[in-house]
């Protein structure tokens, strides 16, 4: 098995969780940014069941990953918040970034947690912002 993922999320913590006697350093969430921080260095492959030769192998974090073959008016289907509230925008092919009257844009700044988590809506624009092509 392959443990893979963003840099920072908790990929050594959970297999610390999994297997304790593994110990693998781990750091704590970074202050300054309140995320996690790179820890791993190296790709290490960890025996976790020797009676059915099963092996974990953790993995340096993805620093970032882009979509390619998409519009950028189809990356916000793949948020489910953000593909209902394109719904209730003025426009149909709002992208939701200065348009008017977005309903995206509108839960950002009106704070509604429920409707969409700015954090999601900057992982959105950064997609958006990924590449200039689209």
């Amino acid at each position: 098995n392959l443990f893979a993922g963003f840099s920072g999320v908790g990929k050594s913590s959970i297999i610390n969780t999994i297997k304790p006697d593994l110990d693998i350093q781990t750091a704590d969430i970074s202050d300054a940014s309140q995320k996690g921080t790179h820890t791993t260095t190296f790709a290490q492959m960890h025996l976790l069941d020797n009676e059915h030769n099963t092996f974990l192998v953790d993995t340096p974090g993805i620093k970032g990953l882009g979509l390619y073959g998409f519009k950028k008016n189809e990356i916000g289907h793949f948020f489910p918040e953000i593909k209902q509230l394109a719904k209730l925008c003025k426009y149909h092919n709002c992208l939701h970034l200065n348009e008017p009257n977005c309903a995206v844009k509108n839960a950002i700044q009106t704070q509604n947690y429920k409707a969409i988590h700015p954090l999601r809506y900057d992982s959105y624009l950064t997609l958006i912002e990924d590449d200039k092509d689209r």
